[in-house]
């Protein structure tokens, strides 16, 4: 259970900071979901965001 959190505020302070690098930063009231959102919306981006992570999961092969 606690790691889950850390595991939440750090995913968190990541998307902050990289918003902070990209001069998108705003306040730390914006919402998660909407902080993400304006990254993943950035047209002049040189990077990819995923939209799943599920999808970028290594294949475990038995």
């Amino acid at each position: 259970m606690t790691s889950s959190i850390k595991t939440g505020q750090f995913a968190e302070l990541l998307a902050q900071l990289t918003a902070a690098k990209l001069g998108m930063w705003t306040s730390p009231e914006e919402k998660q979901a909407d902080l993400l959102r304006r990254l993943r919306d950035r047209q002049d981006a040189e990077w990819t965001f995923p939209g799943k992570v599920e999808s970028h999961r290594p294949k475990i092969l038995v």
